[in-house]
């Protein structure tokens, strides 16, 4: 199957300094993405640098099998209505819920009755219904989410990307919302590129992984492979595991492995041989 975006050897510099730097990316269709990493990692310009909004300084960005790392124009313009970007701030007009949520059909040009029936179903799926007549400065912030996803999802497009919507919103609805969006992805078949710095909501929303370090990835994987197994102490200590200690194997069994660290055995479920000096990195719980 096709990629949905697919990217070669791409780079960003400012002023000569270079901030990202990706040798090879795959978006699959029906996906959820999740660029993990922390502050200044270079998550939010890889975002930017997919959603077309400026272009790399060397590299290749495909969507769909289409070139478009230097698309400009009305065919650009075209590209860019296939996409749709979603930040912290939900950035809604100041109008009523339902005209913030039919802005994008109408620039589009579709009839009426259609744009009526997006609208009410896509009030209806982020339980907005009901609050077509509402002034958006009126909402609470989760409210004010609920629309710019009814805003983004009513206009159908191939491909969204969400730079650290829930950040600003309280725990509970955050969790609640994260759900439902998830869940909302899932059943249209949504195939989506996620930004956050939260390992936590990482691990909920993701299908796939990629951690970012200094403008590189650092890794990529299911959650279960990047939370069980991280490939660096790096990726280790930022999901979670403060406790990293070095050790050597000192018996193989069936997967099941004994490490000596400082004169203490521990018992971790690897392949690792003995005599192999090993790294254990311990997440503790409460």
């Amino acid at each position: 199957m096709e990629p949905i975006v697919e990217t070669s050897q791409l780079k960003k510099a400012y002023d000569g300094r270079v901030v990202l730097d990706v040798e090879h990316l795959v978006v699959d269709p029906g996906e959820i993405l999740v660029f993990l990493g922390p502050s200044g990692a270079g998550k939010s310009v890889l975002l930017r640098l997919l959603n077309l909004l400026e272009p790399p300084t060397s590299g290749e960005i495909m969507f769909k099998g289409e070139d478009v790392s230097s698309v400009s124009g009305s065919h650009g313009l075209e590209v860019r209505r296939r996409m749709v970007m979603l930040f912290q701030d939900p950035l809604l007009f100041k109008m009523s819920v339902e005209k913030n949520v039919a802005f994008g059909l109408g620039v589009r040009r579709l009839p009426q009755q259609e744009i009526k029936r997006r609208v009410d179903e896509a009030l209806e799926l982020l339980g907005l219904t009901g609050l077509n007549a509402k002034d958006v400065a009126t909402l609470s912030g989760g409210e004010a989410q609920r629309v710019a996803f009814a805003r983004a999802l009513v206009v159908e497009p191939e491909i969204i990307y969400l730079d650290e919507p829930f950040s600003d919103l309280d725990f509970l609805i955050r969790r609640r919302l994260q759900s439902e969006v998830r869940d909302i992805f899932k059943e249209k078949g949504l195939t989506s590129v996620f930004v956050t710095h939260d390992h936590e909501e990482a691990a909920r929303m993701g299908d796939r992984i990629m951690v970012l370090n200094e403008g590189k990835i650092v890794q990529a994987g299911t959650p279960k492979q990047v939370f069980q197994k991280p490939e660096s102490e790096f990726v280790a200590r930022f999901v979670g595991m403060e406790n990293i200690y070095g050790g050597t194997v000192v018996s193989s069994e069936g997967g099941l492995v004994e490490v000596t660290v400082d004169g203490e055995i521990i018992e971790v479920v690897t392949d690792s041989c003995a005599g192999e000096a090993v790294t254990v990195g311990l997440r503790l719980r409460t």
